[in-house]
């Protein structure tokens, strides 16, 4: 798992210039540090690999199970004995 959490991080990114007036941009809240890298700056989706929740889920049908992206929501989890 930390594998993948370390690919993602490293690998999930965007230049900080793509990112600009878009979306909920004046509302972000990542390190002042990123702005001061200038728009070539790839951003990360998280500060810290450990931060990314992996998640794996399936089941009949294409809507089965998924995350709104748009929405700020918390992780709700509950372990599932084996």
């Amino acid at each position: 798992r930390a594998d993948v959490r370390q690919y993602i991080f490293e690998h999930a990114r965007l230049p900080l210039g793509q990112l600009k007036d878009r979306g909920h941009y004046g509302t972000r809240s990542w390190p002042a540090e990123f702005e001061r890298r200038g728009d070539a700056f790839e951003v990360p989706l998280v500060t810290d690999p450990d931060k990314l929740v992996l998640v794996v889920a399936g089941g009949d049908g294409r809507h089965s199970s998924w995350f709104p992206a748009w929405s700020a929501t918390e992780r709700a989890t509950e372990m599932i004995p084996s």
